[in-house]
């Protein structure tokens, strides 16, 4: 069954005819698959092409990292990606997956060249700019047996951990998350990509200060795609350092 999980705007045509003009104005970067790549948004830049080939029924992520102002030691920009087919066709949008990224994820209708379009929040009258990184990859799927062992940064600039759930089979599956009680400690998001601005929450665990060990049990449905979220929710003033995490699919 072809999937098409991303996060489309209601006037998807309009964003797409105005982009496919940018994109015949504005030569695109190739992009090599799982590597990442930067650029730059500013005021007289507000979105910036790129492009790879794909086959029918692959299925990629796609994200877009902002990169920390060296002189405020901040994110600046508040990333958007489109995904296209090479005749500028909106196929998936997202602005905003999980502070601070932009990530969708999506199966690719057919054989040949697609752009991808990493731009701001609020377009040509957004008012963030800044350096970012940009990275197409397929994805390592997780499923019941599975085990997630992660290292999460302190530093709370940091993206979230995303590990990527395709049920096979509709109903219940047990999430088993796992830390060491200490200064540092984590939150665990379930959610479910559909077609919309945001992506479905669909379980949330974010008061572990005192949690070891958190059993959470949640319904996926078949030909769906799902995401296990972990990020860092404590804040320390001490220097960033890594904390593991396990998460056990059953």
């Amino acid at each position: 069954m072809h999937k098409q999980y991303g996060f489309v705007l209601g006037a998807a045509m309009l964003i797409s005819t105005l982009t496919f003009g940018a994109a015949a104005a504005q030569d695109k970067v190739a992009l090599t698959l799982g590597e990442a790549a930067e650029g730059e948004i500013t005021a007289d830049v507000n979105e910036v092409l790129y492009s790879f080939s794909g086959t029918a029924g692959q299925i990629v992520t796609i994200e877009a990292m902002p990169i920390t102002n060296e002189d405020s030691d901040e994110l600046d920009l508040d990333p958007t990606i489109t995904l296209q087919t090479a005749d500028g066709e909106q196929i998936a949008y997202n602005d905003d997956f999980s502070y601070p990224i932009a990530m969708l994820i999506t199966e690719l209708p057919d054989d040949g060249d697609y752009i991808v379009v990493v731009g701001r929040s609020g377009g040509e009258e957004g008012s963030t700019n800044g350096q970012y990184s940009v990275k197409v990859a397929e994805p390592e799927f997780y499923s019941q047996g599975s085990t997630i062992n992660a290292n999460l940064s302190t530093d709370f600039l940091a993206a979230p951990q995303v590990f990527i759930i395709d049920p096979s089979v509709s109903g219940p599956v047990e999430f088993t998350f796992s830390q060491e009680i200490g200064e540092d400690y984590a939150g665990m998001r379930i959610v479910k990509f559909v077609n919309d601005y945001y992506p479905e929450s669909v379980a949330n665990l974010d008061s572990t200060g005192r949690v070891s060990k958190g059993v959470i049990t949640v319904d996926l449905e078949a030909d769906n795609f799902y995401a296990v979220q972990l990020t860092t929710v404590s804040f320390s003033f001490s220097d960033t350092t890594e904390f593991p995490v396990t998460v056990e699919i059953k």
